[in-house]
């Protein structure tokens, strides 16, 4: 569909939630600026849309070394970074 949205990873949990992954591989914290979140919040919508889905959509961020806080970062409900993929 013309201007759509590529969702990198979709977790839909047995506790009527949805995670939306964004994964962003970067060598400081990830900042989101204004663009990428009018993205985000455009990427949220769609895939609501879409799927007609009832469940909560929580944003989830992928990265190297978090999310850098700014007046942007409360879109993020959840974050994974790299220590957390590789604990043991």
């Amino acid at each position: 569909r013309p201007g759509g949205a590529q969702v990198d990873m979709v977790i839909d949990r047995k506790d009527k939630v949805v995670n939306l992954c964004e994964m962003k591989f970067t060598s400081a914290p990830f900042a989101i600026g204004a663009g990428y979140e009018k993205d985000l919040r455009n990427k949220i919508a769609l895939f609501k849309e879409e799927t007609g889905i009832r469940s909560s959509v929580h944003l989830t961020m992928v990265t190297v070394d978090g999310v850098r806080r700014n007046e942007r970062s409360g879109i993020v409900q959840s974050e994974v970074t790299i220590d957390d993929l590789f604990r043991p």
